[in-house]
């Protein structure tokens, strides 16, 4: 049965996604240990393995997401949302296990999230979104192994 995974999320506590066809909700929960370049690897390198949601491939035309909960570095750190939170030097990941980079050099500590297919991620990835004052976008067609962010 090929399967694409809908996402692997990493560092909140709640995502809702609702897939346009037949409008499925899924309601996943999220640690904020998950390690968005441990999905789909069957053990986590560092911290743990993200929440998987499954679909058939060719079955969904459009996925809506809502996110709620907050994390924190603690020590005094502020708490950040599922949008993240302004930060100095932003983000700038580079890519790791086959799945893709992010750069956001205006926020950071936000939710994350990636589309694979059945074949375990591996080698350099596809080429790093810039999400830099890119942010409010209405639609997004990343390939597989590209991380994302709303």
């Amino acid at each position: 049965m090929s399967r694409e995974t809908l996402l692997g999320f990493a560092s909140l506590a709640l995502l809702t996604a609702g897939c346009a066809k037949g409008q499925d909700k899924f309601l996943v929960t999220v640690p904020a240990t998950a390690n968005i370049f441990a999905a789909g690897q069957s053990v986590a390198f560092s911290g743990t393995l993200p929440p998987v949601v499954a679909f058939p491939a060719g079955s969904v035309e459009a996925i809506t997401f809502g996110a709620g909960g907050q994390v924190t570095l603690g020590g005094g750190e502020p708490f950040s949302g599922p949008d993240g939170i302004p930060f100095p030097g932003g983000t700038d990941l580079t890519s790791i296990n086959g799945i893709s980079g992010i750069v956001d050099f205006d926020r950071g500590f936000f939710l994350t999230g990636v589309f694979l297919d059945d074949s375990v991620p591996s080698g350099d990835g596809p080429p790093i979104l810039n999400f830099t004052h890119a942010e409010g976008f209405l639609t997004l067609s990343p390939v597989v192994s590209d991380i994302f962010h709303r």
